[in-house]
């Protein structure tokens, strides 16, 4: 059973039960001591597992194999390796991504006296509510909008947002990640899609999860300027950031300089320690 299905049964199944000790049938809840469901060779915290570059290689060349594989049917969309690249060139959440629409994308944006660099407004994210007919796009980040960013584009990113929205027509909904219909693509739907086809019966689908790149690509900005900045980038908290996401180089800071010559007058030389 997929996490999806076992999670939807679940929830159905408890709410039934709830439902049967309010009318006296039971007494307690025998769904009580059943565990949630945890993937295996997957630690529950984003940043439980450090991604390589090798690691996304890996995962872009197992989505151009699924790609280019003869098979009936349309051909399959570059979507599932577009999506990668932008949650790498981001550090996003895998629903911020999926709920970038055109109007959010500005590759001149200005950030300064005559100067301009390509930005996405992130502003939004996907989730499912039956309130408002299943999945849609809420209009703001995670924590009420505490999270809504504008994020300064790699090259590499550019690139692939240019071809996407000159290959692709634009849809009612706006989104850049849509269904052949024009809809808002679901995150389960996609994970699914991942682990159970292409990144099936390969070493890195034993642990892959969308949601890693967003750590991965958080802690490289982090070594390279700073918890602070890293935190921005990934609309965190700093001590967010730290606790669930960046993960902490094991090579100290070079001090040795500085401790060399605080301590040199010190310190016996080899020939002085023979005499």
């Amino acid at each position: 059973m997929t996490p999806t299905r076992y999670s939807d049964v679940r929830k159905a199944l408890h709410a039934f039960v709830k439902w049967l000790i309010v009318q006296g049938a039971l007494a307690r809840d025998p769904m009580a001591p059943l565990p949630s469901y945890q993937r295996r060779n997957i630690g529950r915290r984003s940043k439980d597992r450090e991604i390589t570059a090798a690691d996304v290689r890996a995962v872009l060349a197992a989505v151009d194999d699924w790609a280019g594989a003869a098979r009936p049917g349309p051909t399959p969309s570059a979507v599932y390796r577009d999506l990668v690249l932008f949650i790498v060139g981001t550090a996003c959440r895998p629903g911020e991504a999926l709920a970038v629409r055109r109007q959010d994308i500005d590759l001149a944006y200005p950030v300064g006296e005559g100067l301009t660099k390509p930005v996405v407004h992130i502003t939004g994210t996907l989730v499912y509510d039956r309130d408002h007919g299943g999945l849609y796009r809420q209009p703001h980040t995670k924590s009420g909008g505490a999270g809504d960013r504008t994020v300064v584009l790699p090259p590499f990113l550019v690139r692939m947002l240019r071809e996407r929205l000159m290959a692709t027509a634009p849809n009612d909904s706006g989104a850049i990640f849509a269904t052949r219909a024009g809809g808002w693509l679901s995150p389960n739907n996609i994970n699914t899609r991942f682990r159970e086809s292409i990144l099936k019966d390969r070493e890195v689908g034993e642990w892959f999860e969308l949601r890693l790149l967003r750590s991965a690509t958080g802690t490289v900005v982090a070594q390279a300027s700073g918890a602070e900045i890293a935190a921005s980038q990934m609309g965190n908290t700093r001590e967010i950031a730290e606790a669930h996401y960046i993960h902490r180089s094991r090579l100290a800071p070079d001090s040795s300089r500085i401790i060399e010559e605080a301590w040199a007058a010190a310190v016996p030389t080899a020939t002085a320690r023979g005499r």
